[in-house]
């Protein structure tokens, strides 16, 4: 499991203790990177405290912010598994779905992806928005984003170790994954809001975020 964080202090004990749950129910052999980027409040506290607990959990700091992306190629890059499945610590994404996914990994699939079934309660314009990315990246960059889609998935130890020797790509994880010629897997859930926190996504982080994530997409290798 990589889980990268940035101001999730509000919510972590609950995250914590129910992907423990969800893992211990899935019966399987795991380890868990969480890395912090650079938060502000006491999330790397918490994740300190994790990793004392349990020797399986791994604590890695940044210095200062330097991107999710960012973070979760250093997860990526520390993890040891067979596979690999990244996921956000804000409850959004539910951890039920692991036993699923690895299910799926084990019929031969090396991507799982977890795809939201209903829609987000987002403004007009950030549904707007993200559909205009969508065509965009698959017009100009032949890359197919799959809608519903995100950062909530699984990857094979093979599809980590191509990921992790695409330098140039490793700014827009979720664009390098889907440009892969490999046949993925989708597990569906529903849309949850954010159990505790807010959300540092703003309007303007997001299009910024869209446009860096074209040019990286085009320059595909």
């Amino acid at each position: 499991m990589v889980v990268a964080c940035r101001d999730e202090a509000a919510v972590l004990p609950a995250f914590h203790a129910t992907l423990l749950s969800d893992l211990h129910t899935s019966g399987l052999d795991w380890e868990l990177v969480y890395v912090d980027d650079g938060s502000r409040d006491s999330t790397l506290e918490a994740l300190r405290a994790f990793a004392t607990a349990d020797p399986r959990v791994i604590c890695l700091p940044f210095d200062r912010r330097r991107g999710k992306d960012a973070a979760m190629v250093a997860g990526l890059r520390q993890s040891t598994g067979e596979c690999a499945v990244f996921v956000d610590a804000d409850l959004q994404h539910p951890t039920t779905l692991l036993g699923p996914m690895v299910e799926l990994h084990t019929r031969g699939y090396e991507q799982v992806v977890a795809r939201r079934r209903s829609k987000r309660s987002d403004a007009l314009v950030r549904r707007i928005g993200s559909r205009t990315f969508h065509l965009l990246a698959r017009t100009l960059c032949n890359v197919d984003l799959v809608e519903g889609t995100g950062d909530f998935r699984l990857v094979s130890r093979r599809v980590a170790a191509i990921a992790l020797g695409r330098s140039a790509q490793h700014g827009y994880l979720r664009g390098l994954f889907s440009s892969l010629a490999l046949e993925a897997a989708y597990v569906d859930y529903d849309w949850q809001p954010r159990a505790a926190g807010r959300s540092t996504w703003s309007t303007t982080r997001l299009i910024c975020y869209a446009l860096r994530g074209l040019a990286i997409c085009g320059y595909r290798m």
